[in-house]
């Protein structure tokens, strides 16, 4: 940029147009203005959206806004994930490819991608064909709670198609086949001790 564009450009800003709009008028980068008006501080005393560059109003008690809406801020957050501070992150094991993935907050889940559960759930999808890394021995211990889970599973389904049994609601064909079908989902080592053939 030449001295005149220069000026043009602190000059635009300081009216308080946004980043976005002073890249038009000038026909330069957006990218351009905001490099130039961060390394020579040209703000207001308000600031200007970090996304789109519009000038903030600021409330006095509260605290300093960064963004002009919430679709900037979505969009801010977006392009820098890296920056995201999550607070709930566990490690999970994938139960259709064994993979080691993390998840972050509140909301359960079980597959590490969409192709897992369709796989697991359905049986005719495309297995994952992502690279499994090795497994150390915390992913090992974290590997047994996750088998240990599939035993409770297993053992509590299997007990309740027992009752079912019992009362006469399935047939003890229908009752093998079933059990037969849990022993190929869960695949259970301990379980089987205590559920009758």
């Amino acid at each position: 940029m030449n001295d005149a564009q220069k000026k043009m450009l602190s000059g635009l800003r300081e009216q308080g147009l946004g980043y976005i709009k002073i890249a038009k008028a000038m026909g330069i980068s957006v990218n351009t203005v905001k490099s130039y008006c961060k390394r020579h501080a040209i703000q207001d005393k308000n600031g200007y959206c970090l996304y789109c560059g519009k000038p903030l109003h600021q409330v006095k008690p509260g605290r300093k806004r960064k963004f002009c809406s919430d679709e900037c801020r979505m969009n801010w957050w977006n392009t820098h994930r890296e920056l995201v501070n999550h607070r709930n992150v566990r490690k999970m094991i994938c139960p259709n490819c064994h993979k080691l993935f993390t998840v972050t907050g509140s909301k359960p889940r079980k597959y590490c991608c969409h192709e897992c559960y369709v796989e697991a759930r359905f049986g005719h999808h495309e297995p994952c064909q992502k690279n499994i890394p090795a497994i150390n021995a915390m992913e090992k211990q974290d590997l047994d709670v996750m088998s240990l889970k599939d035993e409770g599973t297993y053992l509590a389904t299997m007990n309740l198609a027992k009752k079912i049994l019992v009362q006469g609601l399935i047939t003890r064909k229908e009752y093998r086949r079933f059990k037969e079908r849990m022993e190929e989902k869960y695949k259970p080592k301990i379980s089987t001790i205590f559920i009758d053939k």
